[in-house]
C-alpha cells in the first residue's frame, strides 16, 4: 500500500489522426493514505475523438506531478498502489487550445497563429504552439503587433530565423528561440503586405505587394522590387479602394512571379516578373542603382474578360488564367 499525502489530476487525450494531450484537470482534494490503495473517481470526457483519461500523481507528500496510468475514457474509478520510484515522467500544465486565427504559418516547428479575431485586440495578436506540437498553444505565447494602430494583420511568412508578420503599412520581424518568449522583434514601416493573397514565400525570401509596389525581404535586407513600373501604382493598380482584388503566385521553374490585378475602374491586368539579379547577389554588393532592377516586368491586359484567378500548371508548364467572358 501507500503510505502519505497525494494529489492527483488527470487529462483527456485523444490517439486518433494525431496524439494530443489537453489542459490538466484541477488537483484533487488530498489523498491521506497508510499502507493502503488509493481510489481516484474521474469523468470520462463527452467529446467523440477522446480515447483515453491519463491520471497523474505526486510523489508522497510533494507538488510535482507525474504520469501514474492511462485508461480508457469510460473508466469511473481508477485505483492506485504504484510506488513512488516507478512514475518519473511529469506532466506538461499548460497545452490550451489555439485560438481562431485567420492566418496559419509554420515557422520553426511551431504553428504561429496571425490576426485573432477572438482575443483581446486580437487584429494584433501573434501567438504560437509548442515545438511539434501545433494545438497545444500556452498563454504566454505572445506578442502583440502596434496593437490600437487602426491596423490589423493581413498575413505573414516565415524565413530562415525570422518570422515575418505584415500589416498593410508595415511588417514585424520576430527572431529567436520562441522558448520562452524570449523573442527580439523590430518594426518596419512603409513595407506592409495589402493582403494575404500577395505574399509569396521562397526558400531564401518572401515577396510581397504593397502600397509602394513589390518588395522582398531576405532576413536582414528590403529590396525593392517595381521601381520600373512605378505608374502602375500611381494608377491605383496597387492601391485599394474599393473593388480592388488581387493574387500572387511564384513559379520556380522559371525564376517568375505573377499577379493578377482587378480593378473596378481599370481593365484587369496579369503582371509578370522575372529575376535579373539574384537577391543573393544584391546583398553581397551589388550597386545601390541595381537593387531596382532586380526584376524585370511585363502585363497583360485583358480588356474584353473578367480574371477570376490564375494558376500554374506543371502538366503543361504554362500559366493559365481563368477567364471568363463579359
Amino acid at each position: 500500500g501507500l503510505t502519505g499525502k497525494y494529489y492527483y489530476k488527470y487529462i483527456y487525450k485523444r490517439n486518433a489522426w494525431k496524439a494530443f494531450a489537453g489542459n490538466p484537470s484541477d488537483a484533487s482534494d488530498v489523498v491521506d493514505l497508510y499502507r493502503q490503495a488509493g481510489s481516484i473517481d474521474v469523468t470520462a470526457s463527452t467529446q467523440a475523438d477522446v480515447d483515453k483519461i491519463v491520471l497523474y500523481r505526486t510523489l508522497a507528500d510533494g507538488t510535482t506531478y507525474f504520469k501514474h496510468s492511462e485508461v480508457s475514457n469510460s473508466t469511473a474509478t481508477i485505483t492506485d498502489t504504484t510506488a513512488d520510484s516507478a512514475i518519473t515522467i511529469g506532466l506538461e500544465e499548460d497545452n490550451t487550445v489555439p485560438p481562431k486565427a485567420k492566418y496559419v504559418v509554420l515557422h520553426k516547428d511551431r504553428v504561429v497563429y496571425l490576426n485573432c479575431p477572438d482575443e483581446t485586440d486580437g487584429k494584433s495578436l501573434v501567438m504560437w504552439s509548442k515545438a511539434s506540437y501545433g494545438e497545444a498553444v500556452p498563454s504566454t505565447n505572445y506578442q502583440y503587433f502596434d496593437r490600437d494602430d487602426g491596423e490589423e494583420i493581413t498575413g505573414g511568412a516565415s524565413i530562415g530565423d525570422s518570422l515575418v508578420v505584415f500589416k498593410r503599412n508595415k511588417m514585424m520581424v520576430l527572431t529567436g528561440d520562441f522558448s520562452e518568449s524570449s523573442e527580439l522583434y523590430s518594426v518596419w514601416s512603409d513595407a506592409g503586405a495589402l493582403n494575404h493573397t500577395v505574399i509569396i514565400p521562397h526558400e531564401d525570401k518572401v515577396t510581397w505587394l504593397s502600397e509602394e509596389g513589390w518588395k522582398a525581404f531576405d532576413g536582414r535586407n528590403i529590396f525593392n522590387l517595381s521601381d520600373r513600373v512605378e505608374g502602375w501604382r500611381k494608377d491605383k493598380y496597387w492601391t485599394t479602394p474599393q473593388g480592388v482584388n488581387y493574387q500572387a503566385l511564384y513559379y520556380p521553374d522559371r525564376e517568375q512571379f505573377l499577379c493578377l490585378m482587378k480593378h473596378s475602374g481599370n481593365t484587369d491586368i496579369i503582371s509578370v516578373g522575372h529575376y535579373l539579379i539574384s537577391l543573393l547577389a544584391a546583398s553581397q554588393g551589388a550597386p545601390e542603382f541595381a537593387k531596382g532592377n532586380l526584376v524585370g516586368w511585363t502585363y497583360h491586359a485583358y480588356p474584353n474578360t473578367q480574371l477570376h484567378r490564375i494558376h500554374i500548371s506543371y502538366w503543361s508548364l504554362t500559366i493559365l488564367p481563368i477567364l471568363h467572358n463579359i
